[in-house]
């Protein structure tokens, strides 16, 4: 391999743009996410032909001298014929870690919350008939996401659980 020649300024000298490569490449296309504040309405907009990508997830939290506090997800994505991401992230628990082990004396009250949030949604999406990949959508770094809630999905204080709302889940 031949190194680049110097341009004399200790700077490495940028090779020349080759005229055939510089405009084949098509732009990359703008990211759009678009997030619902209401499960149910992100259900209601869903294009049943296409996939829906769902999962519970981590999203860890900034870390100070081993201290980290993440939160417990459900997210619920699309994309849409436009290319838009459509989504709903519902937000079932946060835990703090120290060096990586929980730090919450309720941390497996936590974690089940988190795992019966998603068993709730998975429910959610089986009664429309779509079943979820479990995937997620990457997003761009350092991008807000809107977090959603849900009208039919409930946390009891009492088993320390989300539960599913029959009385006013969507009739079959």
């Amino acid at each position: 391999m031949t190194p680049l020649p110097s341009s004399g300024d200790n700077q490495p000298a940028v090779p020349a743009a080759s005229p055939a490569r510089e405009h084949s490449a098509p732009p990359l296309p703008v990211l759009t996410f678009v997030g619902f504040g209401i499960l149910e309405g992100f259900l209601d907009a869903l294009d049943s032909a296409r996939p829906v990508y769902a999962m519970a997830l981590v999203e860890a939290g900034p870390s100070h001298g081993g201290i980290q506090t993440d939160e417990l997800l459900v997210v619920c994505q699309q994309i849409a014929r436009d290319g838009s991401v459509w989504y709903c992230r519902l937000r079932a628990a946060s835990m703090t870690r120290c060096f990586g082990n929980p730090f919450d004396p309720d941390w497996q009250d936590r974690e089940a919350a988190w795992h019966s949030l998603w068993q709730a949604v998975q429910e959610c999406l089986q009664e429309r008939s779509l079943t979820p990949t479990r995937a997620t959508i990457a997003h761009p770094r350092h991008f807000t996401l809107l977090q959603g809630q849900s009208t039919t999905i409930r946390y009891d204080k009492q088993s320390k659980r989300y539960k599913r709302d029959t009385a006013s889940a969507r009739p079959s």
